[in-house]
């Protein structure tokens, strides 16, 4: 069976997020492919009955529930989906079947669960050998569970017999008598049955049409959790030039426009009529000409317009940017029209996306929002009024990360990471919790790019807001072995072993670090603080064959007092020859040492030559020869540690 890692799962991982991506792209999940009903034909074959019964809809179906919603006899349906509506509600009106009757089970919560989950049903029928059958469910549909009401339709003129459960357990009950076709009965695990009947005056649910409202190609989009703008690059004497955060903070309106576009020249006359009206209100705007191979021609344009504010070419880099971030504001990853308009508050944030032409007044009203309280803001992104549930929530500067690392701008990300991060130290009301987070993911990319003192530095920033961070100790001393720094990093691990001591990760990166401590401790000399590095390495990864053959080899030939173990040596060389089935010449070698070490010199000799054999295969003349001097002491008797 093939390991589940991160590595051995990439390609599945890249499927889901690929289908992800199609998702948010509104593409369909289905390929808009109807939902589907089949009626069983006595069990010879089924018939496809998806438009006689009306369940033929265009949506992207999820969740199927059955229960007989109306207590009238029939089962009828809840479904849900991706696509509006989510939730429907399909009454079975093809009309009630004269004979049915129901059954809710309960257990005692010992023996048998409360819920009975697990029993089966069996409905006998007058004059029929086969039973009805029924099996109490917790689950039987994609992510969703029916009724457990247990539901028997039959014949109308069938005559009941008795009903027989399977309890979980083992237990088994029996009922005769009493059983009344169209009743409800309540039936616990200790014999109980009782009638029930549904509460009275309840609601018809009365079915709508959905009205969906009319598409329009302007939107106006206000961000309840504000997030700064990405990099702005304008080209400038032939060359890009990048925008100081400084200058983007608002009052402003950066509105994208191209020559080509007759609803961006209208938007910008009358932008120009309103100036008046935006400099009382403190409005900055700033025009991004989105052809910057067209220079020219947008200069003429805004001249003719008396365009009287500030405008300059925008890079591409600028437009994939600012498409890239508005994708990311969003549940639907649409591209960016023209014009495009984002009013920035005081602190370099977007308050509101303006997709389409606005009118000058609709961007003076928005003023308001700039310094308004959470709760305001989220009532104004949203179009219709209701009850909010939860607190406001705020925007994660990591999902602006994610569209730009899915649109392979990995460092374009870092910068708006770094951007955001800057910000947040800057605010005092932010959480040190999610300042932490932006420096962790800063730092994982700068180490995936080899930029490992940056991403050092990074972690430790991030250590610093939230100390007790099981992924930040971790990936910090990851990153410190890589370097070499084994000290700092057991410092780290033992920290995260607190956290989460059985984090197998973890136990690998210790049993490295323990490894590479025992290697740096032999060297020096110090043969028992090594050989007790070694065995903790091998304790915290029992696979790292390299501490086990090291190992053997220093308890072999060390002459420190109290630490030469010849025949725990032996045990461990034989171990890792027999796993790796004498593939291996360097354990082949330290087997015949330890074996000479015992003063098993025949046995030591035979595996010097099998190592040996294996270098003459590989065309390593050098260990050749030094194996063959190896084999000629043995055969004196010669044991040289």
């Amino acid at each position: 069976m093939r390991e589940i890692t991160p590595e051995s799962t990439q390609s599945y991982r890249q499927g889901w997020k690929a289908l992800n991506r199609l998702l948010h792209e509104d593409r369909s999940f289905s390929g808009y492919e109807r939902n589907c009903a089949f009626l069983n034909l006595g069990g010879k074959s089924f018939a496809n009955v998806s438009s006689i019964t009306g369940f033929d809809f265009a949506d992207d179906a999820r969740a199927l529930v059955a229960t007989d919603w109306d207590f009238d006899g029939d089962l009828d349906l809840w479904t849900t989906a991706r696509t509006a509506p989510r939730l429907r509600f399909l009454k079975n009106n093809a009309g009630s079947p004269s004979g049915w009757i129901a059954f809710h089970l309960s257990g005692d919560g010992d023996e048998v669960n409360f819920d009975a989950v697990g029993a089966r049903l069996e409905l006998h029928l007058k004059g029929q050998d086969i039973p009805l059958l029924r099996t109490v469910h917790a689950g039987d549909a994609f992510l969703s569970q029916s009724s457990l009401w247990q539901h028997f339709a039959f014949p109308s003129d069938a005559e009941l017999d008795r009903l027989v459960i399977h309890w979980p357990g083992g237990r088994k009950s029996t009922s005769h008598e009493d059983l009344q076709p169209r009743r409800h009965y309540l039936v616990n695990v200790d014999g109980g049955v009782q009638t029930w009947d549904p509460p009275a005056g309840r609601r018809e649910l009365e079915g709508t049409d959905p009205e969906l409202p009319a598409s329009v190609p302007e939107a106006r989009i206000v961000i309840s959790g504000r997030l700064p703008l990405p990099p702005i690059y304008l080209m400038r004497d032939g060359g890009e030039v990048e925008m100081d955060p400084a200058e983007l903070t608002g009052p402003l309106v950066i509105n994208v426009w191209a020559t080509w576009c007759g609803p961006c020249l209208e938007e910008l006359s009358d932008w120009s009529s309103s100036a008046d009206a935006f400099r009382k209100a403190g409005v900055r705007v700033l025009a991004l000409n989105s052809e910057s191979r067209l220079s020219e021609a947008a200069s003429r344009v805004l001249q003719k317009l008396n365009f009287p504010f500030e405008s300059a070419d925008a890079s591409g880099r600028t437009i994939r940017n600012l498409d890239i971030y508005q994708q990311s504001m969003m549940d639907r990853w649409t591209a960016m029209p023209v014009p495009t308009s984002f009013l920035v508050d005081p602190y370099g944030q977007v308050a509101v996306i303006y997709k389409g032409p606005v009118d000058p007044q609709q961007i003076i009203r928005d003023l308001e929002l700039l310094e308004a309280p959470p709760e305001v803001l989220r009532d104004a992104s949203v179009p219709f009024p209701g009850r909010w549930a939860n607190p406001p929530s705020t925007t994660n500067p990591l999902l602006v990360n994610a569209q730009f690392v899915a649109y392979n701008q990995i460092q374009e990300g870092v910068k708006y990471l770094r951007r955001c991060a800057a910000l947040a130290e800057s605010n005092d009301n932010s959480s040190p919790q999610s300042i932490a987070n932006i420096r962790y993911v800063i730092g994982v990319i700068e180490n995936e790019n080899g930029r490992i003192d940056e991403a050092i530095s990074e972690y430790r920033t991030a250590l610093a807001n939230s100390p007790e961070d099981f992924r930040i100790l971790r990936e910090l001393a990851a990153a410190l072995i890589t370097k070499s720094r084994i000290g700092e990093a057991l410092e780290l691990l033992d920290r995260a072993a607190q956290v989460n001591a059985g984090n197998i990760e973890l136990k690998r990166l210790v049993s490295q670090a323990r490894y590479l401590e025992a290697n740096r401790l032999r060297d020096s000399g110090r043969a028992g603080e090594a050989v007790a590095s070694y065995k903790l390495a091998l304790q915290n990864d029992p696979n790292r064959l390299d501490a086990a053959n090291n190992l053997a080899h220093l308890l072999a030939t060390t002459d420190e007092s109290g630490v030469r173990n010849p025949l725990e040596a032996m045990a461990l060389a034989n171990r890792l020859c027999q796993i790796t089935r004498n593939s291996n010449g360097a354990y082949l070698e330290t087997f015949a040492i330890a074996l000479a070490a015992n003063n098993d010199f025949d046995q030591a000799v035979n595996a010097a030559r099998m190592a040996m054999n294996l270098a003459r295969d590989q065309g390593d003349a050098a260990r050749v020869e030094d194996l063959s001097a190896l084999i000629e002491a043995f055969q004196r008797g010669e044991f040289r540690p």
